[in-house]
């Protein structure tokens, strides 16, 4: 821009200013949202999801307007390389945290109930869902910032692929353990409290099963109380 003109730079910070003090009514935007095209659903979902969660939604608001807003310093080549990876990497973590935390409340408010309506019980199975989720967010945060900064993919899901082969053989015993927790989850060939036979070294054991964790399944011996 020529003559008295406002410089580009001076217009994006105060651009981000103004993006840091509208993050933080991104949670009343939202509601607004909801309010407008869920009427009937935005009571439950702004106690449930809106207000336990203001931080993130913050957060993932700010950063994404300040990145609206990183188009003003394309003029200035050097300064826009440097800090638009930075401000693209932070609305991708921002969003995934977001996201972790929503799904977090979804398993805190409907997957408890929902678990032991099934007979199972649910805090270790829902560690074991929020663990995959958690995971399965990382990577697709991951790979959408690879995409954005056009990182090459096939390198990018080689390093995964050779990383996730050598900690499935550091750790076999313990995912092993964890596949069979999860059969028995499904399967259900018993549950706590039942009584089973099964191997145990050489011999037979007769016991009352007590619990059924990811690690281990526990049981009582009949005749002895053994645990």
């Amino acid at each position: 821009m020529e003559g008295s003109s406002i410089p580009h730079y001076l217009i994006f910070l105060i651009f981000a200013l103004g993006a840091v003090l509208i993050g933080k009514y991104t949670p009343g935007i939202v509601q607004l949202i909801i309010n407008k095209f869920l009427p009937y659903s935005s009571k439950e979902i702004t106690n449930n999801f809106i207000r336990p969660l203001t931080k993130p939604f913050q957060v993932a608001g700010t950063f994404i307007l300040i990145s609206l807003s990183s188009v003003w310093l394309e003029e200035y080549k050097a300064l826009y390389n440097f800090f638009n990876p930075l401000i693209i990497l932070a609305v991708v973590i921002s969003i995934a945290w977001l996201a972790s935390r929503l799904f977090q409340q979804l398993l805190m408010i409907y997957g408890i109930e929902i678990i032991r309506k099934s007979g199972l019980e649910a805090d270790e199975l829902l560690l074991v869902f929020e663990t995959i989720v958690n995971v399965a967010i990382g990577f697709i945060a991951a790979i959408g910032y690879a995409q954005s900064q056009r990182f090459p993919l096939t390198g990018l899901l080689a390093g995964v692929s050779i990383g996730g082969v050598a900690i499935s053989f550091a750790a076999s015993k313990t995912l092993e353990q964890l596949f069979g927790t999860v059969v028995l989850y499904l399967d259900r060939p018993f549950i706590p409290g039942d009584y089973i036979r099964c191997s145990l070294g050489e011999g037979q054991m007769y016991g009352r099963v007590e619990s059924i964790g990811l690690r281990s399944t526990k049981i009582r011996k009949a005749a002895t109380g053994t645990l």
